[in-house]
């Protein structure tokens, strides 16, 4: 039984392949929540995150009308933020351009929580609000994980 929901990837390095051996072979797979492709790019992992962000977000903005901005930081606290901090260190250390769209989506978040026009700089919101940005959260998940 558990021998056919395990698989097997190649995890290919610059100089070296370390290979796992199970009975099916793919190029990406999901292990604990964090996708894992052969080459170790975090593509896998940001599409899926971007989804999710895009759907939260879009609930946040029709909720904005209807409660109050405690409620709203709760709210962003409960959809927007477990989505980054989950397996961080892992996959933080990714391309910055790769985090583009998630960084996109959160800034649109946070925009809309104050109903900010879409093209207002987002760093006074974060400070308004006491929220770290993306890299402050990436470095401080990095040296507690390493402390």
């Amino acid at each position: 039984m558990a021998l056919k929901e395990t698989v097997n990837t190649k995890f290919l390095l610059r100089t070296r392949s370390i290979v796992t051996f199970f009975s099916k072979c793919k190029s990406c797979i999901k292990y604990l929540g964090i996708y894992l492709d052969e080459h170790l790019q975090w593509e896998p992992q940001i599409h899926p995150v971007n989804n999710k962000l895009a759907k939260n977000v879009g609930i946040i903005n029709k909720l904005r009308y209807y409660l109050d901005f405690h409620m709203l930081k709760l709210l962003y606290y409960t959809l927007i933020y477990p989505y980054f901090n989950y397996g961080l260190a892992s996959w933080g250390a990714a391309y910055k351009t790769t985090f583009n769209k998630i960084c996109t989506k959160r800034n649109k978040c946070i925009r809309s929580m104050y109903s900010a026009h879409g093209r207002e700089h987002v760093n006074p919101y974060y400070n308004l609000l006491g929220i770290l940005k993306f890299e402050y959260i990436y470095r401080l998940k990095s040296i507690t994980f390493y402390m």
